[in-house]
């Protein structure tokens, strides 16, 4: 017998770029406006999330994933996905070259 007490349950995380396998799941809360908060359930509705929670844990997902990539794949991935989103008359290599122009400002 043990004296440890009860285990905390672990859960696997989708796979990722990440390298972590296993975590120990914790609860965060997080404060919405309330416009936040209607975007958040179109969202989930729109996407066929399960719940809410799970469609913020997806957003974390994808977020840390970009934070793995160069800086410059990173700001292509985002302007892909912004034309994916809502598209501009400005094709992508044109939003890329804008891109690698502000970079070059900084």
């Amino acid at each position: 017998m043990s004296d440890e007490g009860p285990r905390t349950p672990y859960y696997e995380v989708y796979p990722s770029r990440l390298l972590v396998l296993k975590m120990q799941a914790v609860s965060v809360s997080a404060k919405l406006t309330r416009r936040e908060a209607e975007l958040l359930d179109k969202l989930t509705r729109e996407y066929g999330f399960i719940s809410k929670s799970e469609a913020i844990r997806s957003a974390v997902r994808f977020y840390l994933n970009l934070l793995e990539l160069r800086s410059k794949d990173r700001l292509r991935m985002l302007q892909v996905i912004n034309e994916l989103i809502a598209p501009s008359s400005r094709t992508s290599s044109e939003l890329v070259e804008e891109g690698h122009r502000e970079e070059d400002e900084l």
